[in-house]
């Protein structure tokens, strides 16, 4: 399911950007990627699936590039943060979902 959200997202934000002409350099493309991988992150992070925060990380660190070669040196940083953040979920959902495997295995 995540793959058909992935790939709907990317047509819908490809035939806005069409639409109101926007693809201009290669910002858009990234962007439209960018907005993919998001959507995607936070549908599997509201069905509580643990592969939400590679998602959230890939964007995260695609998203630092694209901003900082926008001029948007601050919300690169912002988005520095919010990668450390993700990992740091990732890990804690990880070790969760580990301790949680071991009580199930010595039940």
């Amino acid at each position: 399911m995540a793959v058909v959200i992935f790939v709907l997202t990317i047509v819908f934000v490809i035939r806005v950007y069409l639409y109101f002409n926007k693809f201009t350099s290669w910002y858009s493309y990234l962007d439209t990627f960018l907005t993919a991988i998001f959507f995607v992150g936070m549908w599997l992070m509201a069905k509580r699936k643990i592969e939400n925060w590679l998602f959230w990380i890939v964007g995260d660190l695609l998203s630092i590039p694209l901003y900082f070669a926008k001029g948007y040196t601050f919300t690169s940083f912002q988005y520095i943060v919010f990668t450390i953040i993700a990992v740091y979920g990732y890990l804690e959902w990880k070790k969760i979902w580990n301790s949680s495997q071991n009580l199930e295995v010595q039940e």
